[in-house]
């Protein structure tokens, strides 16, 4: 059985802990480097994330959009209502979405897409850019859907939220070679954890 505490960000698997796919992907050497960053500035934007994600998640299940405070829906308003114009630029999903639900965990990680159907596989960002290394996120989540029984392959799609209302959509052009870049990156952490080069 898999269980996330979201607080720490910690997924465990049948009560052994297993790395996230963002801790994989560190290891693996393709995450950013945001070390340069004023750590004020970084903290704003996770929670300007983290708050945008609940209310993307909220709208989609059919819920009243909520923010928790007034501050906190004055600097997310530009990203959701990007979101809204995304939405409505985005193919039509031809089966019921699933949401933010934790994934994997005996694959030997674990994580927990946005948004997948059976035809498309979205991750909504509020950074400042489209990074690479989102396309061989959006690979390593797709070998978890399709490790847990689900053998489709669907449209990945990265959809930039921007302040200003106006979305960023992007498609993944070589979606192969993403998976390739993935098992790659998946096989240099899993030597990194096991000979002890994961600290």
């Amino acid at each position: 059985m898999l269980d996330f505490d979201p607080v720490a960000h910690r997924y465990t698997w049948m009560g052994f802990e297993v790395p996230s796919l963002s801790r994989v992907l560190e290891l693996g050497g393709v995450q950013e480097d945001f070390s340069a960053i004023n750590p004020e500035v970084l903290e704003r934007k996770r929670q300007i994330g983290t708050a945008v994600h609940r209310a993307i998640e909220l709208h989609l299940s059919g819920e009243e959009v909520s923010w928790p405070d007034e501050d906190s829906e004055a600097a997310c308003a530009g990203y959701f209502a990007s979101f809204l114009r995304a939405l409505d630029k985005l193919p039509a999903p031809q089966s019921a979405p699933v949401l933010e639900r934790p994934i994997g965990g005996f694959i030997g990680y674990a994580c927990t897409p946005d948004y997948h159907t059976g035809e498309l596989l979205i991750e909504w960002k509020t950074s400042s850019r489209i990074y690479p290394q989102y396309w061989v996120q959006l690979a390593g989540q797709e070998y978890a859907i399709n490790a847990g029984g689900d053998p489709r392959k669907r449209q990945r799609y990265v959809v930039q939220l921007k302040p200003d209302g106006r979305p960023r959509i992007e498609l993944a052009k070589e979606p192969l070679e993403d998976d390739q870049d993935f098992q790659a990156v998946l096989r240099l952490a899993n030597w990194k954890r096991k000979n002890g080069r994961d600290r």
